[in-house]
């Protein structure tokens, strides 16, 4: 049993299963290399390193795309290629002023900011760099606007990559290089508990198989879920005084979230 009072647990939990800090909040969402996040990041990387003009990559809200994008990025560091790694606003001129500038070049409130884009794309070709531009959450701009990018890509030594919350069939041009992030399996979502809470400073078993189970269950293989659901059990259960978070306990906080949510 933990000798704390109940609001001095709500604060300093991590401390008392033996972790440096929260492994499961958001910004502590770093790349772990599963199998189905390892092949998608290769893919990736793949069709960069071949020249494509356009990837996508798909996944529902919480899959882990963000990660492999920054991962994407920090694996592409190299004299000839430079990497911009932004997040889609709602409005097509912002992301372009803002890839334009990226590029050194500026808009000055020009009329049409691709005029800017299109120059630094041109002047970075001429420095033999291929240009990747990783945009996040690209879901924000309906599929139209993005062919403008088209025309960029034409010339070569551009890829446009696309991180899409995937919301069914609205999605249906026709791009070959487009893959969808699968949820994660049991033992998947069992070494994503287990990578977090050891980079974290964990030695001890925290979730036994049945608890990682419920936890993977619930969450659906969502990473995000699974790090919404392992941070609330975590608090809860150093409440209780517990030494490893009990299955039954995960179901309770699980079915309240879901009350909330509803």
């Amino acid at each position: 049993m933990w000798n704390m009072n109940k609001s001095s647990i709500s604060r300093d939990w991590p401390s008392l299963w033996g972790l440096e800090r929260n492994p499961f909040r958001e910004a502590a969402s770093e790349f772990i290399a599963l199998a189905s996040r390892e092949m998608a990041l290769r893919r990736l990387l793949a069709a960069i390193g071949d020249g494509e003009p356009v990837v996508s990559l798909r996944g529902e809200a919480g899959m882990g795309k963000s990660a492999i994008l920054r991962e994407a990025s920090a694996r592409l560091k190299g004299p000839s290629v430079h990497v911009l790694h932004a997040r889609c606003p709602s409005e097509l001129p912002t992301l372009v002023i803002a890839l334009a500038e990226g590029l050194g070049i500026r808009t000055n409130g020009q009329a049409d900011p691709f005029r800017a884009l299109a120059r630094g794309v041109k002047v970075r070709r001429g420095l033999g760099e291929h240009l990747v531009f990783l945009i996040d959450d690209a879901q924000h701009l309906a599929e139209e606007a993005w062919g403008p990018f088209d025309t960029i890509g034409q010339a070569g030594g551009v890829t446009v990559v696309r991180g899409l919350r995937d919301e069914g069939p609205r999605l249906v041009r026709d791009w070959s290089h487009s893959w969808r992030l699968p949820p994660l399996s049991y033992s998947e979502s069992r070494d994503y508990l287990d990578s977090k809470l050891a980079r974290a400073g964990c030695r001890s078993r925290v979730f036994g198989p049945e608890a990682i189970g419920r936890l993977h269950a619930w969450s659906e293989g969502t990473p995000r879920g699974l790090d919404r659901l392992a941070t609330l059990t975590l608090r809860a259960a150093a409440e209780r005084g517990e030494t490893e978070a009990p299955a039954t306990l995960i179901d309770d906080l699980a079915t309240k979230e879901f009350e909330l949510a509803g």
